[in-house]
């Protein structure tokens, strides 16, 4: 996740990782599914999902959401 970790803040590559990091930290748990036009793998999250016109990413997070909502 690409996005600023304040309000004024500039737009940081790492904020997804640091997010994680702080649910870990204060022992919250959340399912996290990760979705990116690259195809990572992190062990950390729950799922990943390769966001590409080639694939039905769609249908893959639709069926990873409706998992971890039970």
């Amino acid at each position: 996740m690409h996005f600023p970790l304040t309000a004024s803040g500039e737009a940081d590559v790492h904020a997804g990782e640091k997010l994680m990091e702080k649910l870990r930290e204060k022992n919250i748990r959340i399912p996290v599914i990760v979705c990116s036009s690259l195809n990572y793998r992190i062990p950390e999250a729950d799922a990943c999902v390769w966001y590409s016109e080639h694939n039905n990413w769609e249908w893959e997070l639709g069926k990873l959401v409706k998992k971890f909502s039970k």
